[in-house]
């Protein structure tokens, strides 16, 4: 993963030291402590907020003592921005970011994000600089197949809850025909 994010992060046109693999390494063992890398955290912020127009900042650490005003700030924008990691989401705002997991998540999921906004915004940059704030999952839903939209919709219906993000197709289906397996004898007296 570590090796992924380091070529995506080239992708998107960050500079500095951290590119280099040591430096890098080290920065997410230290993770909310390190300048590198929450300057890295709120420089790919910055690139969200210019294209979604949010105003929400996170601010890197000038010292140790900042980590927890980092915590939070990072916090109130995967909030605002609808981050769907529940372990960047859930919990102590202090321990969020505790594990090297974690930590790289945060940037797989930022670095993604940037990719997917100007994407949006090559091929239909008014779809995410509104006069009011469009979150990305609103953003995609414009974009949303018929078929995406049809089983969300079938889920809506047969009462099931948003699908972890883990979960195969095939899983997913296995549940489907279970419950409509279920629902078939009530529903028509079989």
């Amino acid at each position: 993963m570590e090796n992924d994010i380091l070529d995506s992060l080239e992708d998107i046109g960050y500079e500095g030291d951290v590119l280099q693999e040591d430096v890098f390494r080290q920065m997410v063992e230290l993770g909310p402590q390190s300048r590198e890398y929450t300057s890295l955290v709120s420089w790919l912020v910055q690139q969200l907020c210019e294209f979604c127009s949010m105003e929400e900042a996170v601010n890197p650490i000038t010292g140790p003592d900042d980590a927890s005003n980092f915590m939070m700030e990072i916090s109130g924008f995967l909030r605002e921005y609808g981050c769907p990691y529940q372990t960047l989401n859930d919990g102590p705002v202090t321990q969020r970011l505790d594990s090297k997991d974690s930590r790289l998540q945060l940037l797989d999921f930022l670095i993604t994000e940037v990719q997917t906004v100007r994407m949006l915004a090559c091929t239909n940059p008014a779809a995410l600089k509104t006069t009011s704030f469009t979150t990305p999952m609103e953003v995609a839903e414009q974009y949303e197949s018929d078929t995406a939209r049809h089983l969300k919709l079938m889920l809506i219906a047969l009462g099931f809850p948003k699908p972890p993000d883990n979960i195969t197709p095939f899983q997913l289906f296995s549940k489907l025909e279970q419950k409509v397996h279920l629902l078939l004898p009530i529903q028509f007296g079989i």
